[in-house]
């Protein structure tokens, strides 16, 4: 679990610190190993959850330069899937689709309940959605776009994407693994280099890697104790919950109650 972030310039200052290299014509190139790295570990907490609207001219429009993973899309309030079609990738040449289905557009609404007949047990607030709506629309990724079965219109992008500081260096975890992982991978990097120090060779530094790797994506993939409670209510469910996708998962984090 991760909270903070601080500024790739401390990793790199903490190289400078602990390698005492004799130049800085590597800092430069640092700033691709950490993405390197940060890809590595791939753990999403590391990343920035952000939402884009955009505007899709003939069947198309280009994916934003800081995606780094598509979570959902959504047209007028709609969930869309990933599309089967294979005539798609040609969205040049493509028939729009038939569009909507004609079933209500997307709205978000807070309702308030009893969950049990238990008159003494107490009220609870369910985030729902009031009317889900429906859509035969959907969308492709392909050369960089994305690709949809309407000509025109607009859609909300919900994705991860890196973070940066005021400088545009890479924002990492504030985390002891992470900080140790993302030294070690630019020490090993600049030894496949040339770079030689005095007391290790390029495998120790691989290997430290490798380790800090590791550790970094345990460490930040252990849930908090609320998190927890929300992935107990998400799968303890007695009636599966098969819309999640169109309802954008509001309310998933809501333990389920039924009535006896």
């Amino acid at each position: 679990m991760n909270y903070l972030h601080i500024s790739s310039k401390a990793v790199i200052a903490k190289v400078f610190r602990d390698l005492k290299p004799g130049d800085s014509s590597w800092t430069m190139d640092a700033i691709e190993w950490l993405g390197e790295a940060l890809d590595f570990i791939g753990f999403h907490g590391v990343f920035d959850h952000k939402a884009a609207a955009l505007t899709v001219k003939d069947h198309k429009t280009a994916l934003p330069c800081d995606l780094y993973q598509l979570i959902q899309v959504a047209h007028n309030g709609c969930a869309l899937v990933y599309g089967t079609d294979t005539t798609g990738y040609t969205a040049d040449h493509r028939v729009a689709s038939p569009g909507n289905s004609g079933g209500p557009v997307y709205t978000s609404a807070v309702g308030t309940t009893v969950p049990t007949d238990d008159h003494s047990s107490p009220a609870f607030t369910l985030k729902f959605t009031k009317d889900r709506g429906t859509s035969n629309d959907y969308y492709l990724l392909n050369g960089g776009n994305l690709v949809t079965s309407f000509e025109e219109g607009e859609v909300t992008l919900y994705y991860t994407a890196y973070l940066t500081d005021t400088d545009g260096f890479p924002l990492v975890p504030d985390n002891i693994y992470v900080k140790q992982a993302l030294e070690w991978y630019i020490i090993r990097q600049m030894m496949m280099g040339g770079f030689v120090h005095p007391v290790f060779n390029w495998e120790v530094a691989d290997t430290k890697w490798g380790h800090y790797c590791v550790a970094a994506q345990n460490d930040l993939s252990f849930p908090s104790i609320d998190k927890m409670e929300t992935m107990k209510n998400m799968f303890v469910r007695m009636v599966p919950n098969i819309n999640r996708h169109s309802d954008f998962f509001i309310g998933n984090e809501s333990q389920e109650r039924l009535k006896r």
